[in-house]
């Protein structure tokens, strides 16, 4: 069975939003370690200085506190999603969960960090 990861629900199109701007709040200029044969290849997301100074702290901090009250397994899917970007094969391997049980923490922590933040 095959797992997408990648779609965003309707319903999750303002949660989405405030989400992508927590993760450029919480990793301004880090460059993950890359295989020298990959370092001159375009990054998937690079945030410039004008974006990272566009950021609200406080409304990063809001979403930072409503990430803390959630259930762990969904804290970590949401970090893992927003924040981390391993592949989900290893992030499933290093969370102890089935890729179906990553893809659902993470629609779940969505849900659940619209509601705390409503």
């Amino acid at each position: 069975m095959t797992v997408d990861f990648w779609p965003i629900d309707a319903r999750h199109e303002e949660v989405h939003r405030r989400l992508e701007e927590w993760a450029k709040w919480c990793e301004p200029g880090r460059r993950a370690a890359v295989c020298p044969m990959f370092r001159q290849m375009k990054q998937i997301r690079t945030f410039s200085a004008s974006e990272s100074r566009s950021i609200n702290p406080k409304a990063a901090h809001d979403v930072e506190k409503a990430i803390q009250k959630l259930p762990s397994t969904q804290a970590m899917a949401l970090r893992w999603w927003y924040v981390w970007r391993w592949s989900p094969g290893q992030a499933a391997r290093r969370f102890g969960v089935t890729l179906e049980a990553l893809c659902q923490a993470v629609e779940d922590g969505r849900d659940g960090l619209a509601d705390v933040l409503a």
